[in-house]
Order: structure tokens, then sequence, then C-alpha cells
């Protein structure tokens, strides 16, 4: 169901909201607040990767540190800051899993 433009111009709602450009989201320009969650997520991925996969010792241990740090504290602060606790964040996996780095 399509929403009409004049329903959507008078929904109480959604006046004070913007909804982003979709012209600024292609390959060639990514805007530097849209990277940050992949950054992160790879991040925290590869957390799990350096501790050995194959370790459940070392996953379960990863996996604690993950959830007493990134989901105890959660949305009380930052999300930089709560990750940045848990473990210094790097652009470096998210450029290994997008096959633009060689592992070492």
């Amino acid at each position: 169901m399509a929403v009409n433009v004049t329903d959507e111009n008078n929904n109480p709602l959604l006046k004070e909201f913007e909804f982003p450009p979709f012209d600024s989201i292609d390959a060639s320009h990514v805007r530097p607040g849209m990277l940050g969650p992949e950054v992160l997520s790879a991040d925290a991925f590869s957390a799990f990767e350096d501790a050995g996969l194959h370790d459940d010792k070392a996953v379960r241990e990863t996996g604690h540190r993950f959830r007493e740090t990134i989901l105890t504290l959660g949305g009380g602060k930052d999300p930089l800051e709560v990750f940045v606790h848990w473990r210094e964040p790097s652009p470096e996996p998210l450029i290994r899993h997008n096959g633009l780095l060689v592992a070492a």
C-alpha cells in the first residue's frame, strides 16, 4: 500500500523527521555515518576470529566479555564508548573481510 503524499505531510509523527536523500546512497559516495556500524560489526566478529573460532573456551570467554560490555552497557552510554571499553575498534577487519587486504 502506497502512502499518499498528503497523508505523509499531515502525519504528526513525521513532521519533524527528515528522510535521508537516496541520491547520496550509492557505491561512489557513502556517508561516513553509514560506514561506522559496518566497521564495528566486522571488528566485533574479528574478536571471535582472533580468539580462534574452533577454540570453544576462547570463543566463550570472548562472548562473555562481549555480553558484559556491549550488551550490558548497551543503551546506557555512547555506543562508541561502550565498544572501546570492550575493544579498540579498527577498520582493518572490514577491509580484510571485503577482500581488500590479505590476512597476515
